[in-house]
């Protein structure tokens, strides 16, 4: 071992290795042993690794800062963010526990030759220099070589210090070498535990790095689990599994993660990406979308374009838009990442990227676009990864539900059983991934028509979700807001009243009053009050929650054109009718251009409208706004679906008005008997059609008389 410690020089070479000879000379003289890198271009991408073995070698290191930037690696460094190489020495060395002296030259100091820079560059290394300032560590500058050897002896008595101490060092390790092997196996054993956990740290950071990019995209897949979470659950789990895919203790970047990200935000030198997903982990969404949008323009601009990097900030800047609740900006963003790339040269990508532009979609209710793009994502995640991997299987299950909400039910349920057969195989019956396959399921059957299986299926589910998640959990509270659904379906009121009830107490204690599943909570409990008989109560319920998805979601969101729908037919039910059918008539027109003429919710709406003019003897026009109803609804959803079943009533009813007999009556047995077969003949619309139809046959006898 050398008595002469090593001091490392680091400096960026062009613009001052005169300098940079002269303290290597001088320490020297003084009985040190310099030691620098000379960083050309050609090395880009291996001198990370050489650097840091070069500082780990060095008792301390002397750094010269001019005005150029120097060359840097191909990636930003995943501690220290974008820096140059020659940065980099010294960051490194401070973070190692090292001594750095910093001597900057002045304005006055005649350099070598400057590179021509970028604007970019120089203003690196201006905040390079502001940092170190800011920190309290500039004390030196110098304007001519006097000067700066003059501040290099004038550290003789640091160096003295430093050469002492590495004299003890040297005095023990010859002295262990001398008395005992193994003293030197110990010594060296402590140093590699050092450098060990200089390494740990490193690895550490990196992985927070990584999950801090990653989280965004996270997030958005569990946003499309659609298991109607509230933003602290699903941050819960996007961080489990960010912690299970980098294998991080559990819990730990809940912890660490909010403050990494407060770190790279207070580095002058982060890159704009790595500041923009800071800006995202620390939930300040606007500005990440802006520093996303920037940090694409700066991939993009130059001779040195990178449309990966371009691709991953328009990405971030999609989810930041919609954790804003802002879709129309979140497709766009993702739009423009997918015309960056296509799906012959990167299939996996461009698969994600319509995955997220599909969610988007789903999300602001343009079910149809949706539907398309969850197709073509499902098409190349199967050719690239196997109809078994949970990436397609989460993708059939978003198109399920988008399939569902466009009104093709049959071919949701067509996907979400064949999904189910799969996970039940991979994963077990009681898995949380199964469960909310199943969950999807029993909605869809609802869609359907089908009470009594959703009404099964949802039970079925809602012992597992309790077991494994807990009362208030998110997943448990849509469970039984579905099978209140499905039990007023059936015509049990009470007891679906007491579980909408429920669950709205629990979803405004957990989620708050304007969370979009507590709104929709309202919405249900509001029609479970009208379905009692309690309309006055519902109307109130029925206008807070349209105010309030007005202003959250927007005017034509098909959420709030439900919640006026739902409001019609509570102003319907107190025989507001003038009232009723001009809002009938304004979320029919909306519905017909949002969602399309044939859509069930569209169909519903004509229905509704005819019975509205029915009730106020217009029944001619009432009659022909019911037979639209009935043509379309048959085509699209079956003849024996009740809302179909609901519409042959109606109009048996206003044909009865109009003393059209034997055309009701024919209607009015088709619906008294699908009900039979679909709801059975104890439930109450069943009821009520025997009823109708006994009424009518009289009607005809009497005529005969």
């Amino acid at each position: 071992m050398s008595s002469r410690p090593v001091i490392f020089i680091s400096a960026v070479s062009k613009e001052l290795h005169t300098a940079r000879d002269l303290v290597a000379k001088t320490l020297l003289n003084l009985g040190y042993e310099p030691k620098w890198q000379d960083i050309e271009p050609t090395e880009a991408g291996v001198l990370t690794s050489v650097l840091t073995k070069w500082i780990d070698d060095s008792a301390a290191v002397i750094q010269l800062i001019g005005k150029s930037y120097g060359y840097e690696a191909p990636q930003p460094d995943p501690t220290f963010g974008r820096c140059s190489y020659t940065q980099y020495e010294a960051l490194y060395a401070k973070q190692c526990g090292k001594k750095v002296w910093y001597i900057p030259a002045g304005e006055g100091y005649p350099c070598d030759t400057r590179a021509e820079e970028s604007e970019e560059l120089r203003q690196l290394q201006a905040d390079y220099l502001q940092s170190i300032r800011d920190a309290g560590d500039l004390r030196h500058w110098f304007n001519s070589a006097v000067e700066l050897e003059n501040i290099v002896l004038k550290l003789r008595d640091d160096l003295a210090k430093l050469r002492r101490r590495y004299r003890q060092v040297v005095a023990t390790v010859l002295a262990l070498l001398v008395l005992i092997a193994a003293g030197t196996a110990w010594v060296m054993q402590e140093q590699q535990q050092g450098r060990d956990a200089i390494t740990q740290v490193r690895q550490q950071n990196d992985k927070l790095l990584q999950a801090m990019h990653e989280l965004p995209q996270t997030l958005n897949q569990s946003a499309m689990a659609g298991q109607g979470e509230d933003e602290s659950t699903r941050l819960a789990r996007a961080y489990s599994a960010l912690e299970t895919k980098l294998q991080l203790p559990l819990g730990s970047l809940e912890k660490e993660l909010p403050a990494f990200a407060q770190q790279i935000l207070a580095r002058s030198n982060a890159s704009s990406l790595d500041r923009a997903s800071a800006l995202f982990a620390t939930k300040k969404f606007n500005e990440a979308e802006s520093a996303a949008l920037e940090a694409k323009d700066q991939a993009l601009a130059g001779a040195s374009q990178s449309i990966q990097l371009a691709i991953a900030s328009l990405e971030l800047a999609g989810n930041a838009a919609r954790e804003q609740i802002q879709y129309v900006r979140a497709i766009k963003h993702f739009r423009a990442a997918s015309t960056l790339i296509n799906a012959q040269r990167d299939p996996l990508v461009f698969a994600s990227l319509q995955w997220s532009i599909a969610a988007a979609l789903d999300a602001n209710g343009q079910y149809r676009e949706a539907v398309d793009a969850f197709r073509e994502s499902v098409s190349l995640y199967q050719r690239q990864l196997g109809a078994d991997h949970p990436l397609t299987l989460i993708n059939r299950s978003n198109l399920a539900t988008a399939l569902n909400e466009q009104g093709r039910a049959n071919e949701a349920e067509t996907e979400l059983q064949a999904v189910r057969s799969i996970q039940e195989r991979l994963l077990g019956t009681e898995n949380p991934v199964t469960l909310a396959t199943r969950l999807g399921l029993a909605s869809v059957l609802l869609s359907q028509g089908k009470y009594v299986e959703g009404e099964a299926e949802n039970r079925a589910v809602l012992i597992v979700a309790e077991r494994t998640f807990g009362t208030d959990h998110p997943f448990v509270l849509t469970n039984r807001n579905n099978l209140a659904l499905a039990l007023r379906s059936q015509g049990k009121y009470a007891e679906a009243e007491l579980e909408h009830r429920a669950v709205l107490a629990i979803r405004v204690r957990v989620l708050g009053a304007q969370h979009p599943e507590t709104l929709s909570s309202r919405m249900n409990f509001a029609n479970a009050l009208y379905s009692q008989g309690k309309a006055a109560e519902a109307e109130v319920e029925s206008r807070m929650v349209l105010a309030m998805r007005q202003r959250v979601i927007g005017p034509e969101h098909p959420d709030t054109l439900s919640s006026r729908n739902n409001l019609a037919n509570i102003l319907f039910g107190q025989r507001k009718y003038p009232e009723a059918e001009a809002e009938y008539r304004m979320v029919l027109s909306l519905r017909q251009r949002v969602l399309g003429v044939e859509h069930p919710d569209t169909l519903g709406s004509l229905s509704n409208l005819a019975t509205c003019l029915s009730s106020q003897g217009k029944n001619v026009e009432a009659e022909e706004e019911y037979r639209s109803t009935l043509s379309a609804a048959e085509r699209v959803q079956g003849s024996l679906h009740p809302e179909v079943l609901q519409t042959c009533y109606n109009l048996a009813l206003c044909l009865e008005d109009q003393n059209k007999l034997p055309e009701a009556l024919e209607l009015v047995k088709r619906a008294e008997t699908g009900w039979q077969k679909v709801l059975g003949g104890e439930h109450l619309l069943s009821q009520r059609a025997k009823k109708v139809l006994a009424r009518i046959q009289q009607k005809l006898r009497d005529q005969q008389k």
